[in-house]
């Protein structure tokens, strides 16, 4: 039996039944495509829409618009594996661990044209980063454990490409493409009330160091690759998914086909200015019964954008997933007390 719960509901049942839970079964939604297009690099949008459904079993990754928003969501996770790394390789060897990390916000991407080069730069910005770090130490008479919460804003990462290949430029790429701004609390607890968490400030110290060691660099490198290959025209994501998204005889705007001029003019567009947003994976589940229930029966989020900004014109693309659910009433695995739907 599909209900739907509010959290009035789910409060007065948890005392009843607080043993059972509510799982999120998806019932459907969509995946748009839409275009916009101004006559002025300023000027207000006019839109138009292409809709791909989502059934109760999930993506269907064989639709394009579909394919390409899934593809695009993978870089944000990849990003967060570059810092946890360097978050790993700060408390290596200090008898540090490192707790769960988290990158929160969209990807913004700039691309702007160099001036002095066939070249373009695009920076990746806009996520924070966060986790913790633990580590415990004994001195003759005391034992002193100390948790630092971690907090990595304004990260960007750089490189300079070629925008018609997609291939890196590492000698205009600056030597140190990761830069962000760290801060951090820390908190400890020992039978003395004066003792300074000199190991954790020695891996807070660490993370500007990290920024040029090879093996971060190496990681960075991997992460500006793949990027590249998934956004811009040098791989297959890009050549395949993108150029079939933007489907020709869909997105007409007063009789002029703007899917057909974008594929036409792919390699004139992508040498030019260039705004990009890529979006999080959304985790819809599982909601703990009477806990967490308060989360929405649906979800949107935008998971790849991108904005051409001409002399004379504006051209936006979008790919944007709804996803609509409802809660199964479930007992857990092996309960013998039983639990009815109340």
């Amino acid at each position: 039996m599909m209900k739907k719960v509010t959290l009035g509901l789910a409060l007065a049942a948890a005392s009843a039944c607080a043993f059972a839970d509510w799982v999120p079964t998806l019932q459907g939604g969509n995946y748009t495509g839409t275009m916009g297009y101004s006559l002025s690099p300023t000027g207000p949008l006019t839109y138009v829409n292409s809709v791909e459904a989502i059934t109760s079993a999930g993506d269907n990754p064989a639709l394009p618009i579909t394919n390409f928003g899934e593809q695009a969501l993978t870089i944000q996770p990849a990003l967060r594996g570059v810092i946890d790394g360097m978050v790993q390789a700060a408390a290596a060897g200090q008898k540090a661990t490192v707790g769960s990390s988290a990158l929160s916000g969209a990807i913004n991407v700039a691309v702007t044209p160099l001036l002095t080069s066939p070249r373009s730069q695009a920076v990746f910005s806009g996520p924070v980063y966060t986790t913790s770090i633990t580590a415990t130490r004994s001195y003759p008479g005391v034992t002193v454990r100390c948790t630092s919460n971690i907090k990595l804003s304004n990260i960007k990462v750089t490189v300079v490409y070629n925008p018609h290949t997609g291939e890196i430029d590492d000698a205009m790429t600056p030597a140190q493409p990761l830069s962000f701004d760290s801060t951090s609390s820390t908190g400890c607890t020992s039978s003395l009330d004066d003792i300074d968490p000199v190991v954790l400030g020695a891996i807070a110290d660490k993370f500007g160091q990290l920024k040029a060691d090879p093996t971060v660099l190496r990681s960075v490198r991997s992460f500006q690759t793949d990027s590249l290959r998934k956004v811009f025209p040098s791989g297959p994501l890009f050549t395949n998914g993108f150029k079939t998204a933007v489907q020709s005889s869909v997105y007409m705007f007063a009789g002029a086909d703007m899917g057909a001029y974008i594929v036409n003019n792919m390699d004139t567009l992508m040498s030019g200015m260039i705004n990009m947003t890529i979006g999080q994976p959304q985790v819809e589940g599982p909601f703990v019964y009477g806990i967490s229930l308060t989360a929405p029966l649906s979800y949107s989020n935008t998971e790849f954008s991108i904005t051409f900004v001409g002399y004379t014109y504006q051209l936006n693309f979008a790919v944007t997933s709804h996803r609509y659910f409802d809660y199964t009433y479930q007992c857990p695995a092996g309960s013998t007390r039983g639990c009815n739907e109340p």
